[in-house]
């Protein structure tokens, strides 16, 4: 007696291939076009890259004599692929890494198809997105470093094996509660800072060869030989996934899509927070506190309990304006440690965000909006001007200053580091009632471009004075700059 059997999943993609050519909206030669110019974009890009990366590498061999600012090339490079590596597991653990779109879960999902033979796809396209990634970055990593190409390329070779390496482990550890992944990322990130508080305390390992061929071969070899069990067990596992082990990934990556075209990423982080907020559920009430305005400041403080996270990523980037310092960076040390403030700070202000994105909720408060933005501002205030007060020894450093013009510059980070962050999360949506302006990208609406600049255009205006003139002078200016520019944000209608 034969059986009977259902279609595969060939003949769903069949189907939807051909629903979809169905309602195709666009030509083929507008297809064609959109090709060109992006191939033509990606090599344009590519060249002027490439050009950036041999003169920065010239000048650096001209000018990269001192010992702190060899030592730094040495460990930098390796230092900055942890960190990429750190940042492509990071993403592969937030999208899933495997998912599917909502309307394949929604119609493939739920039929009784080979469900590996319908992720095999998305898990091989990952994976080369992420070698691809790393790829990139060590490249210029390694070639600014001035290492021999020879050991350029076995080093590239072995990063983006590892690239593929996370993304296995992150798809392995889909099914079994990312514990795997979650230990991992931990790892690099660890191994990041291990790193960055090396160079800072001028304890780096002298390495002024760098790796040799064979050793760089080796290395190449050992990760290979690593990663090939996982992306088994990795591609194995497909078939086990969950329908709602895959979903949410789909939905994230929908909803970043959306906040990413409108060049918007301050909407961008309140989908990936709104992700995470989902994925977590419920967290336990506190009841009691003060009253009236100092209620917002206390919800900081509880959710700062709840979740210290943000705490140890501020303490953890004051490393960063060391090492720079450590390095020769000189002035530029004021601008990275306005920089990693700003990013540090970000996760401190979501209540800030919250009131200022909706104004329903902020209208039901007794108390004027201008109140309820200060009030937000007071744990974020407090926590920046601690960092810029464990920074002020690293700025006195790296400008040859006495103790208490580092602490004015180091109160003047603080005070910019909290400016930028409220310039970006403080941002308006964009006006799309307003006439739109002719750009050689389309019409566009006013401030679109200007959005997606914002807050490191802040961490730049805040930090010149100190730049230009990096005395108890600078830092006044800067900090009556961003007192200025606060008192406007929040005294705003």
């Amino acid at each position: 007696m034969a059986t009977q059997t259902g279609p595969g999943i060939g003949d769903l993609r069949a189907d939807i291939r051909d629903w979809r050519r169905g309602r195709a909206t666009a030509s083929m030669s507008d297809v064609l076009q959109d090709v060109y110019v992006a191939v033509f974009a990606a090599l344009m890009l590519g060249a002027m890259l490439v050009n950036v990366v041999v003169g920065f590498r010239r000048e650096a061999d001209d000018l990269c004599v001192a010992a702190g600012c060899v030592s730094a090339r040495a460990l930098l490079p390796w230092l900055t692929i942890t960190a990429t590596l750190a940042a492509v597991l990071a993403m592969a653990r937030l999208l899933g890494p495997v998912f599917t779109t909502p309307a394949a879960g929604a119609w493939l999902l739920s039929t009784p198809v080979d469900r590996a033979s319908l992720l095999r796809r998305r898990f091989v396209g990952l994976s080369v997105v992420a070698a691809t990634i790393v790829l990139a970055v060590a490249v210029a990593a390694t070639a600014l470093a001035g290492l021999p190409l020879r050991v350029v390329t076995a080093s590239c070779a072995a990063v983006a094996v590892a690239g593929v390496g996370v993304v296995a482990v992150a798809a392995m550890s889909q099914k079994r509660g990312r514990a795997e992944s979650r230990w991992l990322l931990w790892l690099l990130l660890a191994v990041t800072w291990a790193g960055l508080l090396t160079l800072a305390l001028d304890e780096s390992p002298s390495w002024r060869g760098g790796p040799t061929v064979g050793a760089a071969s080796a290395v190449l070899a050992l990760v290979a030989a690593a990663v090939v069990p996982l992306v088994v067990t990795g591609w194995r596992g497909l078939a086990r996934l969950r329908r709602r082990q895959l979903e949410p990934g789909g939905n994230l990556s929908s909803g970043l899509s959306g906040a990413l075209a409108t060049l918007d990423l301050a909407l961008a982080y309140d989908v990936v927070v709104a992700h995470t907020a989902r994925i977590r559920g419920t967290v336990r009430s506190h009841r009691g506190g003060p009253r009236g305005p100092l209620a917002l400041v206390w919800r900081d403080l509880i959710r700062l309990r709840r979740r210290p996270m943000p705490l140890l990523v501020v303490a953890a980037v004051v490393v960063a304006p060391y090492a720079v310092a450590q390095a020769g960076g000189g002035r530029l040390t004021v601008l990275v440690a306005t920089l990693v403030g700003f990013v540090g700070a970000v996760p401190l202000c979501l209540a800030l965000r919250v009131v200022t994105r909706t104004p329903a909720l902020a209208r039901m408060m007794p108390f004027t909006n201008a109140v309820s933005r200060g009030c937000t501002l007071v744990v974020p205030g407090v926590v920046l001007v601690a960092f810029g007060l464990a920074c002020s020894p690293g700025l006195g450093s790296a400008m040859g200053v006495d103790g208490g013009v580092a602490t004015q510059l180091g109160l003047a980070v603080g005070a910019g580091a909290l400016t930028s962050t409220t310039w970006w999360m403080a941002a308006r949506p964009v006006n799309y009632s307003v006439p739109a302006v002719s750009t050689p990208l389309g019409a566009l609406p006013p401030g679109m471009i200007s959005g997606a600049l914002r807050g490191p255009d802040m961490v730049l205006v805040t930090s010149a004075p100190m730049l230009i003139s990096p005395t108890a002078t600078g830092a006044a200016v800067t900090c009556w700059l961003c007192a200025a520019v606060l008192a406007y944000l929040v005294l705003r209608r």
